[in-house]
């Protein structure tokens, strides 16, 4: 692999309402959703939050500030206040798998305060394949 694999999603967790109802709250349908004691997908392990992901829909390869800059532009004008909700947190995981050369990550000041303003965390995850 000399390509990078970068890949990106809006997860929505820790909510106590059905993720149809936080689907409804976003007004946009998400990539995945998941309720807690639904299977992890590793072996003999459940989810203990519930959870509702949006992945984003670029290529893998694609610069990870532009993965961000699509899932920012999909969310409804009202996000700041779905944003508030309580006990709503919000996350943007990003992972980046690398084998000989890691690829340069910026984040605009726009995506930046994009993230800020809906009180989200950032991960990244750099994985390197061997």
């Amino acid at each position: 692999m000399t390509t990078p694999r970068i890949t990106a999603a809006l997860v929505i967790s820790d909510f106590t309402c059905s993720p149809d109802e936080v689907t409804h709250a976003m007004g946009i349908a998400p990539t995945q959703t998941w309720r807690v004691g639904d299977p992890s997908g590793l072996p003999g392990v459940t989810r203990t939050t519930n959870g509702w992901r949006l992945r984003s829909g670029l290529e893998d390869s694609t610069d990870l500030g532009l993965h961000l800059e699509w899932l920012l532009r999909r969310l409804p004008l009202a996000m700041p206040e779905v944003a508030e909700r309580e006990g709503w947190a919000f996350t943007f995981s990003c992972g980046v798998t690398i084998d000989d050369r890691a690829p340069a990550m910026a984040f605009s000041a726009a995506v930046l305060s994009g993230i800020a303003a809906l009180h989200a965390a950032l991960d990244v995850d750099v994985i390197v394949a061997r």
